[in-house]
């Protein structure tokens, strides 16, 4: 779930640890990826996109995953974001001037979160932040996605990652069954 520490550049096979991102997707992403991105552009995070981070995160989750608990509040959810996120994480914004669009956190190894705002999403912003993600880590990539959420369990499987692992929800706090992918 979101509130644990990432984890270990090397998780233990098989092991439904702390940390891991279950909440991981390009939330509500069902069509074909284009790379239709024209004058997005990426850039590290900071500590003041915090709040508009915030926002898309959650109203990415809401729109595709109108059925996943929230175990924590808006308020405990941005905490987290500026507190956790954005300190111990690899930060990527997807933005158009001063729209955000996306973001991109990664771990060694690990996409921890990827989630596209629901009014940017079909423009290809979400395979514009896979790509960096794979461009920055050739050596492989692995993450969770919520089994229910189709849409980007497709999109994952089309940009090459294979399923590896089927989990029953008991490691991550939404209680929600989740897949762990890896690339290549």
């Amino acid at each position: 779930g979101r509130r644990r520490e990432p984890r270990p550049a090397r998780p233990r096979a098989g092991a439904l640890g702390a940390g891991r991102g279950r909440g991981v997707g390009p939330q509500g992403i069902g069509r074909p990826t284009v790379a239709r991105v024209t004058s997005t552009t990426l850039r590290a995070a900071t500590p003041r996109d915090a709040g508009r981070l915030t926002e898309v995160f959650l109203a990415a989750r809401t729109r595709a995953m109108p059925w996943l608990a929230t175990p924590h509040s808006d308020e405990e959810t941005a905490d987290w974001m500026a507190g956790v996120v954005l300190r111990d994480l690899t930060v990527l914004v997807a933005h158009e001037g001063d729209v955000v669009q996306g973001l991109l956190a990664l771990a060694p190894g690990w996409v921890e979160h990827l989630y596209v705002d629901p009014a940017a999403q079909g423009r290809g912003v979400g395979h514009l932040l896979l790509s960096q993600a794979q461009r920055r880590s050739p050596s492989g990539l692995q993450l969770w996605v919520f089994t229910r959420n189709t849409p980007a369990r497709r999109f994952y499987e089309r940009a090459g990652f294979r399923l590896v692992e089927q989990g029953d929800g008991r490691g991550n706090e939404e209680r929600e069954p989740d897949s762990r992918y890896r690339w290549p």
